[in-house]
Protein backbone atom coordinates (compact mmCIF):
# COMPACT_ATOMS: atom_id res chain seq x y z
CA UNK A 1 0.00 0.00 0.00
CA UNK A 2 0.57 3.48 -0.53
CA UNK A 3 0.82 4.85 3.12
CA UNK A 4 3.41 2.37 4.10
CA UNK A 5 5.98 4.14 2.06
CA UNK A 6 5.55 7.62 2.33
CA UNK A 7 4.86 9.99 5.29
CA UNK A 8 1.16 11.24 6.01
CA UNK A 9 2.00 14.38 5.16
CA UNK A 10 3.43 13.76 1.60
CA UNK A 11 0.44 11.53 1.18
CA UNK A 12 -2.08 13.77 1.51
CA UNK A 13 -0.06 16.35 -0.68
CA UNK A 14 -0.19 13.40 -3.19
CA UNK A 15 -3.64 12.91 -2.87
CA UNK A 16 -4.98 16.18 -3.48
CA UNK A 17 -2.48 16.99 -6.37
CA UNK A 18 -3.85 14.07 -7.97
CA UNK A 19 -7.51 15.34 -6.99
CA UNK A 20 -7.07 18.43 -8.79
CA UNK A 21 -5.47 16.98 -11.71
CA UNK A 22 -8.40 14.44 -12.42
CA UNK A 23 -10.93 17.81 -11.70
CA UNK A 24 -8.56 20.08 -14.18
CA UNK A 25 -9.22 17.18 -16.98
CA UNK A 26 -12.80 16.45 -16.33
CA UNK A 27 -13.48 20.44 -16.42
CA UNK A 28 -11.18 20.21 -19.56
CA UNK A 29 -12.81 17.24 -21.38
CA UNK A 30 -16.37 19.05 -20.67
CA UNK A 31 -15.02 21.90 -22.46
CA UNK A 32 -14.76 21.74 -26.84
CA UNK A 33 -14.04 24.33 -28.62
CA UNK A 34 -15.27 24.74 -31.92
CA UNK A 35 -15.65 27.19 -34.98
CA UNK A 36 -18.26 29.56 -34.77
CA UNK A 37 -20.10 31.72 -37.93
CA UNK A 38 -22.30 34.02 -36.47
CA UNK A 39 -24.37 36.48 -38.90
CA UNK A 40 -26.59 38.98 -38.09
CA UNK A 41 -29.12 41.18 -40.43
CA UNK A 42 -32.00 43.64 -40.12
CA UNK A 43 -35.16 43.03 -42.03
CA UNK A 44 -36.35 45.85 -44.43
CA UNK A 45 -39.99 44.71 -44.44
CA UNK A 46 -41.91 47.46 -42.66
CA UNK A 47 -45.03 45.51 -41.95
CA UNK A 48 -43.02 43.62 -39.40
CA UNK A 49 -43.33 46.86 -37.03
CA UNK A 50 -46.76 45.75 -36.79
CA UNK A 51 -46.99 42.49 -35.76
CA UNK A 52 -47.37 42.57 -32.23
CA UNK A 53 -47.41 45.37 -29.47
CA UNK A 54 -43.68 46.12 -28.24
CA UNK A 55 -42.93 47.25 -24.52
CA UNK A 56 -41.49 50.75 -24.40
CA UNK A 57 -38.04 49.76 -23.03
CA UNK A 58 -36.53 53.44 -23.52
CA UNK A 59 -36.31 54.73 -19.73
CA UNK A 60 -34.82 51.23 -18.92
CA UNK A 61 -31.31 51.08 -18.58
CA UNK A 62 -28.87 48.28 -20.82
CA UNK A 63 -28.32 45.19 -19.36
CA UNK A 64 -24.43 45.31 -19.39
CA UNK A 65 -23.06 41.79 -18.14
CA UNK A 66 -19.34 40.66 -17.72
CA UNK A 67 -18.71 38.72 -21.14
CA UNK A 68 -15.58 37.53 -22.99
CA UNK A 69 -14.73 39.00 -26.33
CA UNK A 70 -13.35 36.71 -28.95
CA UNK A 71 -10.80 36.81 -31.96
CA UNK A 72 -12.21 37.04 -35.14
CA UNK A 73 -10.84 35.18 -38.50
CA UNK A 74 -10.13 37.14 -41.22
CA UNK A 75 -13.48 37.65 -43.44
CA UNK A 76 -11.68 35.70 -46.45
CA UNK A 77 -12.03 32.36 -44.23
CA UNK A 78 -15.78 32.96 -43.38
CA UNK A 79 -17.67 29.79 -44.49
CA UNK A 80 -21.24 31.86 -45.35
CA UNK A 81 -19.63 34.55 -47.43
CA UNK A 82 -21.96 33.09 -50.04
CA UNK A 83 -25.13 33.32 -47.84
CA UNK A 84 -24.01 37.18 -47.02
CA UNK A 85 -23.62 37.69 -50.76
CA UNK A 86 -27.15 36.45 -51.67
CA UNK A 87 -28.69 38.58 -48.80
CA UNK A 88 -27.31 41.98 -49.98
CA UNK A 89 -28.41 41.03 -53.59
CA UNK A 90 -31.86 40.52 -51.85
CA UNK A 91 -32.33 44.49 -50.90
CA UNK A 92 -34.34 43.16 -48.09
CA UNK A 93 -31.67 42.69 -45.58
CA UNK A 94 -28.70 44.66 -44.44
CA UNK A 95 -26.17 42.92 -42.78
CA UNK A 96 -24.93 44.35 -39.66
CA UNK A 97 -22.71 41.47 -38.10
CA UNK A 98 -20.52 38.77 -39.50
CA UNK A 99 -17.46 37.24 -37.96
CA UNK A 100 -15.66 33.76 -37.08
CA UNK A 101 -14.19 32.70 -34.47
CA UNK A 102 -13.23 29.94 -32.07
CA UNK A 103 -15.68 29.36 -29.14
CA UNK A 104 -15.06 27.13 -25.92
CA UNK A 105 -18.11 25.38 -25.11
CA UNK A 106 -18.94 25.05 -21.65
CA UNK A 107 -20.41 21.82 -20.15
CA UNK A 108 -22.58 24.00 -18.24
CA UNK A 109 -26.01 25.76 -19.62
CA UNK A 110 -24.63 28.65 -16.53
CA UNK A 111 -21.09 28.85 -18.46
CA UNK A 112 -19.65 32.38 -19.61
CA UNK A 113 -20.87 35.07 -22.23
CA UNK A 114 -19.16 36.18 -25.39
CA UNK A 115 -20.30 39.81 -26.15
CA UNK A 116 -21.67 40.56 -29.83
CA UNK A 117 -22.27 43.93 -31.13
CA UNK A 118 -22.18 46.30 -33.77
CA UNK A 119 -20.47 49.74 -34.24
CA UNK A 120 -22.78 52.77 -32.13
CA UNK A 121 -22.90 55.27 -35.43
CA UNK A 122 -25.00 52.65 -37.31
CA UNK A 123 -28.36 53.33 -37.45
CA UNK A 124 -29.47 50.30 -35.94
CA UNK A 125 -27.05 48.87 -32.72
CA UNK A 126 -27.32 45.78 -30.96
CA UNK A 127 -25.62 44.60 -28.55
CA UNK A 128 -25.75 40.71 -27.66
CA UNK A 129 -24.90 37.90 -25.74
CA UNK A 130 -24.14 34.72 -26.91
CA UNK A 131 -23.89 31.67 -24.23
CA UNK A 132 -22.67 28.14 -25.65
CA UNK A 133 -22.73 25.33 -23.87
CA UNK A 134 -22.51 21.21 -24.66
CA UNK A 135 -24.98 18.92 -23.48
CA UNK A 136 -25.88 16.19 -26.57
CA UNK A 137 -25.49 18.53 -28.94
CA UNK A 138 -24.11 22.03 -28.74
CA UNK A 139 -26.28 24.88 -28.29
CA UNK A 140 -26.57 28.58 -27.67
CA UNK A 141 -28.61 30.70 -25.61
CA UNK A 142 -29.13 34.68 -26.84
CA UNK A 143 -29.79 37.69 -24.90
CA UNK A 144 -30.19 40.72 -27.31
CA UNK A 145 -30.78 44.26 -27.02
CA UNK A 146 -31.25 46.33 -30.10
CA UNK A 147 -32.49 49.66 -31.27
CA UNK A 148 -33.95 51.06 -34.65
CA UNK A 149 -35.20 53.82 -36.51
CA UNK A 150 -38.72 54.13 -36.96
CA UNK A 151 -39.43 54.16 -40.71
CA UNK A 152 -41.69 57.28 -41.80
CA UNK A 153 -44.31 55.65 -43.75
CA UNK A 154 -45.44 53.50 -40.69
CA UNK A 155 -44.83 56.20 -37.78
CA UNK A 156 -48.81 56.74 -37.62
CA UNK A 157 -49.54 53.22 -37.60
CA UNK A 158 -46.78 52.00 -35.59
CA UNK A 159 -47.83 54.89 -32.97
CA UNK A 160 -51.09 53.22 -33.04
CA UNK A 161 -50.15 50.43 -32.23
CA UNK A 162 -48.33 51.41 -29.80
CA UNK A 163 -51.25 52.86 -27.62
CA UNK A 164 -49.41 56.29 -28.23
CA UNK A 165 -49.66 59.76 -29.73
CA UNK A 166 -46.97 60.19 -32.99
CA UNK A 167 -46.12 63.14 -31.23
CA UNK A 168 -44.77 60.84 -27.76
CA UNK A 169 -43.03 58.52 -30.33
CA UNK A 170 -39.67 58.99 -30.36
CA UNK A 171 -37.36 58.49 -33.49
CA UNK A 172 -35.69 55.21 -32.84
CA UNK A 173 -37.33 51.41 -30.95
CA UNK A 174 -35.28 49.17 -28.27
CA UNK A 175 -36.24 45.48 -28.12
CA UNK A 176 -35.53 42.92 -25.98
CA UNK A 177 -34.95 39.36 -27.72
CA UNK A 178 -34.00 36.06 -25.90
CA UNK A 179 -33.88 33.02 -27.90
CA UNK A 180 -32.15 29.54 -28.06
CA UNK A 181 -31.23 26.91 -30.35
CA UNK A 182 -29.54 23.21 -31.07
CA UNK A 183 -26.25 24.07 -32.84
CA UNK A 184 -25.69 20.89 -34.80
CA UNK A 185 -21.93 20.77 -36.60
CA UNK A 186 -22.38 21.60 -40.02
CA UNK A 187 -25.85 22.96 -39.86
CA UNK A 188 -27.06 26.69 -40.44
CA UNK A 189 -29.47 27.77 -37.81
CA UNK A 190 -32.08 30.44 -38.06
CA UNK A 191 -32.95 32.80 -34.93
CA UNK A 192 -35.87 34.64 -35.56
CA UNK A 193 -37.27 37.71 -35.02
CA UNK A 194 -39.47 40.18 -36.81
CA UNK A 195 -37.16 42.87 -37.55
CA UNK A 196 -34.10 41.16 -36.95
CA UNK A 197 -32.45 37.61 -37.53
CA UNK A 198 -29.48 35.61 -36.60
CA UNK A 199 -28.03 32.71 -38.42
CA UNK A 200 -25.20 30.35 -36.80
CA UNK A 201 -23.16 27.71 -37.89
CA UNK A 202 -20.95 25.68 -35.94
CA UNK A 203 -17.62 23.40 -36.87
CA UNK A 204 -15.22 21.17 -35.93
Amino acid sequence: MLQRYLPNTVTQCFLIGLSALIFASSVKAAEKSLTVEVIVFENFATKNWLEEFWPNLQQQPHANRPAKSFRSFPSANNGLNSVVNRMQASKGYRILFHQTWTQAFSGSKNGPLTLIENSASSSTQFQGYLQFYKMRYPHVKMDMQFQRYIPRNIRDSFAIKQQMSEVELPSSWRFDWQATSKLEQGKLYYLDHPLLGVLIEVHK
